[in-house]
């Protein structure tokens, strides 16, 4: 059997954490080493170079050190642990190294030069900056230098990595980009064994949510207004249903959580569990991203029955059809997301709501595994 050893720049929070996570516990020889753990959890499978805690102290405190590594080379986390990964005893014992989200900042690419020689590389693309402004910058070469570009590109073609695109638009836009050919889709996948439907009436009574009230779910704004989610959005669409009596807006993974206001809720972190409830009882997953690839967090909502308003970036519109199982609104136009918002409520009965067995955990994981076992099939 072989083993794999991967590297992620966090663990907890984000679609990428979880897929590493899943990969990871195919086997208990794997391993996963990552810059910062969200999570507290022990795991003997797991590693990280820091770790911090859910609240918005250390959220700050997260950020802080991100913003020095810009600024401070010697700061930037490989330089405190990959000279040393060769005498890691799980990169020994591994046959495949797997990297999830290549960023710049917790990677050091030229040493990719004498990890190939020792092992089959795989590099997994899941960054939503792929897809930030649609094709104002990619993930690959953030400095936008014509310098780094071929740098990297002479560094790619040297090595045999084999690339993987969550999305079939993912990968072919690194086709375009890099010129890569050892590349091929794998769609994340949804563990069906959490997301699926639950009886919304029961749940509705648990949460102490009024069954006539029409429940929009979106993620944070109060404790993070990203660039890439825009979650701004859902500021301005909660400002024109504000006084609607049959509305409710709840906003989960805040950082900060505020008392209930007029038709409006705030939620911390939940767990996978957790999320799987309330999406069982919304229904509409408000999620007006403007950077994703294939959002792992989409495809949960599905799972659950529940509909989805979204901007069309990237691969999200191969997760979904349009006007089917969620309303795909134009690219940063707040006009049309406020009127697929409306639409979805007008329709929310009659609309078609189910997960394509390619976007399954079980599907993932078995491509996966023939990935890797063709890499070795090779050697």
């Amino acid at each position: 059997m072989y083993k794999i050893f991967s590297i992620n720049h966090i663990w907890w929070r984000t679609g990428s954490a979880k897929v590493a996570e899943l990969l990871t516990a195919i086997s208990t020889d794997n391993h996963l080493l990552v810059w910062y753990d969200f999570s507290q959890k022990k795991d003997p499978q797991k590693s990280s170079v820091f770790f911090t805690k859910p609240t918005l102290l250390y959220t700050y405190w997260y950020k802080f050190w991100v913003g020095l590594n810009f600024v401070f080379d010697i700061l930037r986390p490989w330089y405190y642990w990959y000279k040393k990964l060769k005498d890691n005893p799980n990169y020994k014992n591994a046959d495949i190294f797997h990297i999830h989200c290549p960023q710049w900042w917790y990677f050091n690419w030229q040493d990719i030069n004498h990890i190939a020689k020792e092992k089959k590389i795989v590099m997994t693309i899941h960054d939503d900056r792929l897809t930030a402004g649609n094709d104002n910058y990619n993930l690959y070469f953030p400095y936008k230098t014509r310098r780094s570009f071929l740098q990297r590109m002479d560094i790619f073609k040297n090595n045999n990595i084999h690339f993987v695109g969550v999305s079939q638009w993912a990968t072919q836009k690194v086709r375009d980009i890099c010129w890569i050919d050892t590349l091929q889709t794998i769609y994340n996948g949804v563990d069906t064994k959490i997301f699926y439907t639950r009886e919304k009436d029961t749940l509705r009574k648990k949460y102490n949510i009024p069954l006539e009230k029409i429940v929009i779910l979106s993620l944070a704004w109060s404790g993070s207004k990203t660039h890439m989610k825009w979650l701004g959005y859902v500021d301005e669409i909660y400002q024109k249903y504000k006084n609607r009596k049959d509305v409710l807006f709840i906003t989960v993974w805040n950082a900060s959580v505020r008392k209930p206001y007029h038709n409006y809720r705030e939620m911390s972190y939940l767990k996978a569990e957790e999320m799987a409830e309330y999406f069982s009882m919304a229904d509409i997953f408000l999620y007006p991203t403007l950077a994703d690839n294939c959002p792992l967090i989409v495809l949960e909502s599905i799972a659950c029955q529940c509909p989805v308003v979204s901007f069309n970036v990237g691969g999200v519109s191969e997760v979904v059809q349009h006007t089917i199982n969620w309303y795909i609104a134009r690219y940063k136009d707040i006009t049309d997301l406020i009127a697929g918002l409306a639409w979805t409520i007008k329709n929310k009965d009659r609309l078609t709501i189910s997960l394509d067995k390619k976007f399954y955990l079980e599907t993932m994981i078995d491509s996966y595994k023939m990935l890797y076992q063709s890499l070795i099939d090779k050697s």
